[in-house]
């Protein structure tokens, strides 16, 4: 009998699938931008009202097949979409804002563009599980990172040659930044991998080494906002596995006591740390501007305080229509010489959503934020599987990172593109019930004796 080939158990739209997947994540991860662009320039920014045709091109042309696999498993993505209900909903107020957006065709297009990408996501959390999702995304970074080492032997192209970032690392990307925020995903998606690989693998040696190579060139990048971020999301990871998967002198104590300490070192950090940090800087006559961002803070809130409860629509707040004096913008931004870049957005992802969409687009943000973090919880409790340890990283991740930088609902950005994922695909799971809503089974009556 002739042995089944390699071609016999080859599935052609699944890898069809996997194929969209990884093209999906380099486009997210701005490395099809960068090599596809003639702007170079450390001071570039986004064109405030329009948009890149080559982007939008890319935009269709890697997640457009998406609704072809969902013809095969329709009823999968619409359980998907319906069970993430805040995700659908913010992507509904998006589109709908174009009736109140400062400039429709700037919210029409832009929120079109999210929805497709939004569409790839749901795509994405009905077709693969968790786990090859979560592999394949630390696969494609691992390539990122290692090209990224490589990049800057090149004279000009993997260090920052000249502006304000001189002698920054940048990588195989546009920016030190983008460099960072790559390296940020990368770093606790690798520390969530060394969790679901056992410890007999050598394949830990590959996500250890790979971990310690991100964690350099955040600093190289010297990118602030995504090691913060990272910092966090690894500290989350870490309180995570010693609440729900402790191991060695963690399983000696007791529940309460390993909540306790978390909270403690959470409450620390997050509360009593900032404010420590700020009586310092008072006493020594200094403030927190955050490199001038507090004063741009400032200037937006009074601008969006004429639109409060529904914003000035999908990415229109920053349009020339509403803010078209930048040099007065720019003096907000850089005070005392802090900066001097430019800005087309408020350096905060809660301001921008609401900037853009209100009262109710940052409120459904901040649910799915909230379902993440709980799911993610309530799974690790339930079924003591590592993998969940990736949700908590992540959401950690982005829940910092979005304080200071803009790219939250952004189409075609690594952080929103995790974010959404992690939302769509939990919604997707069906978690175990909890073990006291579990009914014993009756036991069998004793046949009477005698």
């Amino acid at each position: 009998m002739r042995p089944r080939s390699l071609f016999d158990r080859f599935d052609a739209i699944d890898f069809a699938a996997l194929l969209q997947t990884w093209c999906a994540i380099l486009l997210c991860t701005g490395l099809v931008v960068a090599i596809t662009s003639s702007n170079s320039s450390d001071l570039a920014f986004e064109d405030r009202d329009a948009g890149s045709p080559l982007v939008q091109l890319l935009t269709f042309a890697v997640y457009g097949p998406a609704l072809l696999f969902i013809l095969v498993r329709p009823i999968e993505f619409l359980k998907v979409l319906t069970r993430g209900w805040a995700g659908s909903l913010l992507l509904l107020l998006a589109l709908t804002s174009v009736i109140w957006s400062v400039d429709p065709y700037v919210s029409i297009r832009r929120s079109i563009a999210l929805v497709i990408a939004m569409i790839y996501v749901v795509h994405a959390s009905s077709w693969f599980t968790p786990h090859r999702f979560i592999r394949q995304l630390a696969l494609v970074l691992g390539v990122l990172v290692i090209l990224s080492v490589i990049a800057a032997a090149v004279p000009g192209y993997g260090i920052h040659p000249n502006g304000p970032h001189i002698g920054r690392w940048r990588g195989v990307f546009m920016s030190k930044n983008t460099l960072g925020v790559v390296c940020g995903v990368a770093c606790f998606t690798f520390a969530s991998m060394l969790g679901m690989t056992p410890k007999p693998s050598r394949e830990r040696w590959l996500w250890g080494s790979l971990l310690g190579l991100g964690g350099i060139l955040i600093l190289l990048a010297d990118a602030r906002t995504s090691l913060v971020a990272l910092l966090a999301a690894l500290a989350a990871i870490a309180a995570a596995k010693m609440i729900y998967l402790p191991n060695g002198w963690q399983k000696k104590m007791a529940l309460s006591l390993r909540v306790a300490i978390v909270s403690a070192v959470t409450i620390t950090v997050v509360v009593i740390q900032p404010i420590a940090a700020a009586v310092i800087l008072n006493i020594l006559g200094r403030t927190m501007t955050l490199s001038g961002r507090t004063h741009l803070w400032e200037y937006a809130i009074n601008k969006g305080l004429d639109r409060p409860w529904l914003g000035a629509g999908f990415k229109t707040f920053w349009v020339d229509k509403l803010t078209l004096d930048l040099r007065v913008l720019h003096e907000h931004w850089s005070i005392d010489g802090e900066t001097h870049a430019m800005t087309a957005n408020a350096h905060d992802g809660y301001l921008d959503a609401w900037l853009e969409l209100g009262v109710p687009g940052l409120a459904l943000i901040l649910i799915m934020f909230w379902i993440v973090a709980r799911r993610a919880n309530i799974a690790l409790a339930r079924t003591k599987d590592p993998m969940f340890l990736w949700y908590v990283g992540a959401i950690t991740f982005v829940t910092f990172y979005y304080l200071t930088n803009s790219y939250i609902m952004k189409h075609n950005e690594l952080s929103w593109f995790i974010a959404a994922y992690c939302y769509f695909s939990l919604a997707a799971l069906r978690l175990p019930p909890a073990r006291s809503a579990v009914r014993r089974a009756p036991r069998p009556a004793l046949a009477s004796a005698g």
